[in-house]
């Protein structure tokens, strides 16, 4: 169940009455709030060419190590193509980050739907092997 509920519309979370539009900002409400369901904006991204920058927002802090972002979606494109439904953006830079870095993390997994559904701790065992691999960078960095 979700408390909390938003919508994406031409890149800007509409979101409590108030909009953001700034990538940080936006950030920094989900975080601050937790789990919400957020509703993306499917005509913005198809009438840009289906381009990962205007796709369902994945945004990222770097910097921010007591965060693990994962995003989940059975249409994502781990090839580096610039057509692609998920973009993920640094908040620092307000820059793209490789879909393919972010896939060796585990960050960005593109679901295997009839896996998920056989098996009931798909997403679990994708969480685990995500944390495994953020807690293995971590230990490199410091």
């Amino acid at each position: 169940f979700f408390r909390h509920e938003g919508q994406f519309r031409e890149g800007k979370l509409h979101f409590a009455g108030k909009i953001f539009e700034d990538p940080s900002a936006i950030y920094q409400q989900l975080r601050r709030v937790g789990h919400t369901a957020i509703q993306d904006d499917w005509k913005f991204w198809n009438s840009h060419a289906e381009a990962s920058n205007f796709g369902k927002p994945f945004l990222i802090s770097q910097g921010d190590k007591a965060t693990l972002a994962i995003f989940f979606d059975d249409n994502i494109d781990l090839t580096g193509s610039a057509q692609n439904i998920v973009g993920p953006l640094a908040i620092e830079t307000h820059k793209p980050i490789s879909f393919q870095a972010l896939a060796e993390l585990g960050q960005v997994v593109s679901v295997d739907t009839l896996a998920a559904i056989s098996n009931p701790n798909y997403y679990i065992e994708r969480v685990q092997e995500a944390l495994a691999r953020y807690w293995a960078q971590t230990e490199i960095l410091e």
